[in-house]
């Protein structure tokens, strides 16, 4: 039965101690909820935020149609949230939102 325990308990503390050395060693962990950047080649990634709180269910740039919970990212301007189908539009939209909006 000890034997049991100490083997239990060593794999315990070999587990623990992987994920602090991850941890230290910047391993790119954030809480959930969050957007985060990724390289260009994740285009396909996606965040989720609520409905409500989109200025509009279409992408300002390329006019498709977006789901609040599939963004690929987001971007604030005038207090108000922009969804993006990819981050291709949202850097766009970034560059000159006025241009994006006047029309809409």
């Amino acid at each position: 039965m000890k034997k049991v325990l100490f083997i239990l308990s060593t794999v315990v503390l070999l587990a623990m101690n992987s994920c602090q050395s991850n941890s230290k060693s910047g391993a790119n962990i954030q809480p959930v909820g969050e957007a985060k950047e990724m390289p260009a080649e994740s285009e396909t990634s996606t965040i989720a935020v609520p409905a409500e709180k989109l200025a509009m269910l279409k992408d300002p740039i390329c006019d498709m149609d977006i789901k609040a919970d599939a963004l690929a990212d987001t971007a604030s301007y005038q207090g108000k949230l922009y969804g993006f189908c990819s981050k291709s539009c949202k850097a766009s939209f970034v560059e000159n939102p006025e241009k994006h909006l006047s029309h809409k």
